[in-house]
């Protein structure tokens, strides 16, 4: 009987190459499977890998290795963390937040957490600040002195930090689910491109069209902002506002406007609070922190002033002299109910910032009123010169 070609062992087999002698038998067991997928999907499933697992202390020791974290708002905001800061409208949250974003790009600290010593030098960051509240007009009015006729002045704020504004003709653009999912896209790549480490974020009712007084709406929304602090490593201011609020109760983490959702999702939070005192004047308490670290003692809330002022000394800079800088200044630890009742106890009368504080604000509205400096110095029972200067004190 002949033999095959097989036996000869001199066949070509670099002719057989791609094929499959099964092929047909391949094919139709991928449209039984197909078909079993589609009848039964959990019978066929595929067990992801999501979870990070490690023991508990190499957990710790990871941590120790790094080092502390830094402080990017005294105990308030902490590295690679997702803070809230809300307030009512007017309480002074932006210039606040603007502050605190250029102290971080210029790696300075805003009193009163500058006095504290820390192991870990703060090093300047790239800053990326969302601004969906203030107009290019307006930013110049808060960073430059008006002469009466014109701005001039204007602050030279840090090389690392950005500011963006919203330009958005309206569509949702192919292969996104909604203006959200647009806009975290452009956020990411904007980090990407320019290096950000810190991220924030005036305010957060400006990332959804729709309100985060939906609870769907408020988890979607910090989630995201939660994903892309562990994707890109930044860390996360966001603003908030609470609804009206009686000046006469202390202030607490559900007066924030919205759903317990953006509590729930949040690392630090701290509330800006309307002081009783003046109208430039505004309190900061600390509502809630994971990390443990709070600051403020006996209830006590750190009391701020806003004013124009010369801030180059604070962030390191060369003094001119110029008072072109809207900012928060720190004045004292208090105790809360000194800010949000009309009653101050004689004790707290006594303080030499709060009686002045509160002889200017009469003087300014005297003022306001259309009364002079003669007959203000007379009212107040002090002298002309001293007057003036407090109309024109910040």
């Amino acid at each position: 009987m002949a033999k095959s070609e097989f036996e000869f062992g001199d066949q070509d087999y670099g002719s057989a190459f791609g094929w499959d002698p099964g092929e047909e038998d391949r094919k139709e067991r991928e449209k039984i499977l197909e078909k079993a997928k589609k009848k039964d999907p959990a019978a066929h499933r595929v067990i992801p890998s999501m979870l990070y697992l490690k023991s508990m202390s190499e957990f710790v020791e990871d941590c120790q290795y790094a080092g502390e974290l830094e402080q990017m708002f005294g105990p308030l905001w902490l590295e690679n963390e997702v803070a809230v800061m809300y307030g009512t409208p007017g309480t002074g949250k932006s210039v606040l937040a603007m502050q605190i974003a250029e102290s971080i790009a210029r790696g300075t600290r805003i009193s009163p957490f500058d006095t504290v010593k820390r192991r870990k030098k703060l090093r300047p960051k790239r800053v990326l600040y969302l601004d969906f509240e203030l107009t290019r007009e307006q930013i110049a009015l808060r960073y430059s002195v008006h002469n009466g006729t014109k701005l001039v002045e204007p602050y030279k704020f840090a090389d690392e930090l950005f500011r963006t504004e919203m330009y958005w003709n309206g569509y949702i653009d192919d292969g996104y689910e909604d203006f959200t999912d647009m806009l975290f896209d452009n956020i990411r790549l904007l980090i990407e491109e320019n290096g950000i480490q810190v991220l924030i974020i005036d305010n957060i009712s400006y990332l959804s069209r729709k309100s985060t007084s939906n609870p769907a709406v408020a988890a979607k929304v910090m989630g995201r902002l939660q994903q892309l602090r562990r994707e890109k490593f930044v860390s996360i201011l966001v603003i908030a506002h609470t609804p009206k609020h009686p000046d006469t109760k202390p202030l607490k983490e559900m007066d924030i406007q919205g759903s317990i959702d953006l509590v729930k999702f949040a690392d630090s939070m701290f509330v800006l609070g309307k002081s009783r005192v003046g109208a430039n004047y505004f309190y900061l308490k600390h509502i809630k922190s994971r990390s443990g670290v709070k600051f403020g003692e006996n209830d006590e809330v750190a009391v701020f002033q806003i004013a124009k002022r010369d801030v180059a000394a604070t962030f390191g800079l060369e003094s001119k002299g110029t008072a072109n800088f809207l900012s928060a200044k720190f004045v004292a630890y208090e105790a809360e109910t000194d800010h949000v009742s009309f009653v101050f106890t004689p004790q707290r009368q006594s303080n030499s910032w709060r009686r002045n504080a509160r002889r200017v604000e009469k003087a300014r509205a005297m003022a306001r009123n259309g009364m002079g400096v003669v007959l203000i110095a007379k009212a107040l029972r002090t002298s002309q010169s001293s007057v003036h200067s407090m109309l024109k004190s910040g």
